[in-house]
């Protein structure tokens, strides 16, 4: 949970790498037009963490409006707009004080300037307040029968805004990017390209960076032609657990009906037989 509110006076020990990193972003972007509530996780930071993550509050709707990630090793600070669309939360990244280390593909301003970039944002891009986009959205789904669903059900289609700074740019300029049931995505590639995007999310005890639990990413790129064929032998392989599952089911009830209850360990020895395969 994420209730403590950040005051640089009062981290903890283990947090005060936090202070030269962040605070010059936050004192430069975030307190005009007006100053951003920020929280940290309720407990400190352990003291070999790597990233520390926030969140800031809408000044007057409340709930999460701004993630940002402070990145101990790199020096850096990444913010990301917490954006709905079809009543879903997604995360897109709008700041970052180095586009040497973003995902998303951003450009340092270039215009005329009276004094030099300061240090910590030299190649820094974007602003924590950029207007937010219309909040109208348009929710596309297609269902498993489409010949192009490669992902076995209904997939929804995820616009490349949702994934910035999440996927990498190059990948979102070549490729389409659906979600299925269990949030993992696929990115199918423009004008037929040889190649898929999947992208699975994973659970993980630790992630290394913090050391707290949390969710990671794989991102895999497979050859289009072999993931089809994966992706048919996993099909046929359900429709056959399906199948040997519905045969079992009824070969156990007429077991029943014609030898009792009396005969369960009997039934459940020819139940096992035939879904090995064995002929009874």
């Amino acid at each position: 949970m994420l209730d403590r509110d950040y005051v640089p006076g009062e981290l903890e020990d283990s947090e005060q790498w936090i202070i030269p990193i962040f605070e010059p972003v936050r004192l430069t972007y975030l307190m005009k037009p007006f100053p951003l509530q920020i929280c940290l996780p309720e407990n400190a930071l352990p003291a070999d963490a790597d990233l520390a993550y926030m969140i800031g509050l809408h000044p007057e709707l409340g709930g999460t409006w701004k993630e940002i990630f402070v990145f101990r090793t790199l020096r850096i600070v990444q913010i990301y707009n917490v954006m709905s669309h079809g009543r879903r939360f997604y995360r897109s990244l709008e700041y970052t004080s180095d586009v040497h280390y973003s995902l998303r593909d951003m450009q340092p301003p270039f215009d005329d300037r009276m004094y030099p970039w300061p240090r910590w944002e030299r190649h820094g891009a974007g602003h924590p307040y950029a207007q937010y986009p219309d909040p109208t959205s348009v929710v596309i789904f297609r269902d498993a029968t489409h010949p192009d669903n490669l992902s076995g059900g209904q997939e929804q289609y995820i616009p490349s805004r949702l994934l910035y700074g999440i996927v990498p740019s190059a990948l979102l300029d070549t490729h389409y990017f659906w979600q299925d049931k269990e949030d993992n995505l696929r990115g199918y590639p423009h004008n037929n390209a040889p190649l898929i995007i999947y992208v699975e999310l994973v659970k993980v005890d630790k992630i290394d960076a913090t050391g707290l639990p949390g969710v990671c990413s794989r991102i895999t790129r497979i050859p289009l032609a072999e993931y089809k064929k994966r992706t048919h032998l996993l099909q046929l392989q359900v429709t056959l657990f399906l199948f040997v599952r519905r045969e079992l089911i009824i070969f156990i009830g007429s077991w029943r009906e014609r030898k009792g209850e009396e005969y369960l360990e009997e039934i459940l020895f020819q139940g096992r037989r035939l879904q090995e395969g064995e002929d009874y």
